[in-house]
């Protein structure tokens, strides 16, 4: 490990932080490399509630460092797609399927995969600074990094479709507008004050059930009604078996009675 993303661990949050603010948090195939571990680890630990993620410096992470392209206009062939199965798309699948809820503190840029990857968290909280920019068609590629499938159901067909093709930035305020992000905030301190309270309270829940609940609603978006009751019905089975159930249960027939 170089430090290219940290780890800290505080009341049941894990804080994993993008370190390269000289580079704006560019993303490498070191940086890739890391951040996958830390996802993997952070994962398997029980004792984590929530995972926020979150850029160094004064930007969230401006996507693909392209120095790292440059072989190819002296003549090497580099398939980008290959590229991206081996790196960022392996992170955006752990992501997904990390048992946490996912929040992403974006300030500053958040450009191409590193646009993304803050889409692909649960929560999405920013400054008043941030922007967010789906830039790929100013440099002659196609969406990527899961955009082309994260970003219509988080704001819709047709705004998805007039961001990818004009390639506009989405400022906080029309992020926030457009329901792209759950909440803005004036100062950056203000943000990392929200962040930490949000994130606390969701690492108070229960696991299994912030789990599940994921769970069911990525499964809805290509689920029949019939179906997805099944579906609830079956995992409410197991969350009334749980602990965490008893015990709410139990403090609300002591104040009611």
């Amino acid at each position: 490990m170089t430090d290219l993303v940290t780890l800290d661990t505080a009341r049941g949050v894990a804080y994993v932080t993008l370190n390269r603010p000289d580079k704006l948090n560019a993303i490498n195939v070191a940086l890739r490399a890391e951040l996958l571990e830390v996802l993997s680890c952070v994962g398997a630990d029980t004792d984590i509630g929530c995972v926020v993620l979150s850029g160094a410096g004064k930007a969230f992470c401006t996507g693909q460092d392209l120095a790292e392209r440059a072989p190819i206009l002296a003549g090497t062939a580099i398939d980008l797609g290959v590229a991206l199965e081996e790196g960022i798309n392996r992170i955006i699948l752990e992501l997904a399927r990390l048992p946490q809820p996912t929040i992403a503190s974006v300030q500053g840029l958040a450009v191409g995969a590193g646009a993304s990857l803050a889409i692909a968290c649960d929560i999405v909280l920013a400054s008043q600074d941030a922007s967010f920019h789906f830039s790929f068609s100013r440099l002659g590629l196609v969406p990527d990094s899961g955009a082309s499938w994260l970003l219509p159901r988080k704001i819709g067909l047709a705004r998805a479709t007039s961001t990818f093709l004009a390639a506009a930035p989405i400022n906080a305020s029309r992020a926030l507008d457009w329901g792209l992000v759950h909440q803005t905030a004036q100062q950056a301190e203000d943000l990392d004050l929200f962040v930490r309270e949000t994130a606390e309270q969701l690492a108070g829940r229960s696991l299994d059930v912030m789990a599940a609940t994921k769970s069911l609603l990525s499964a809805s978006l290509d689920s029949d009604l019939e179906t997805q009751l099944k579906r609830e019905a079956a995992a409410q089975t197991r969350a009334g078996h749980g602990d965490a159930y008893r015990v709410a249960l139990r403090s609300f027939i002591d104040r009611s009675s």
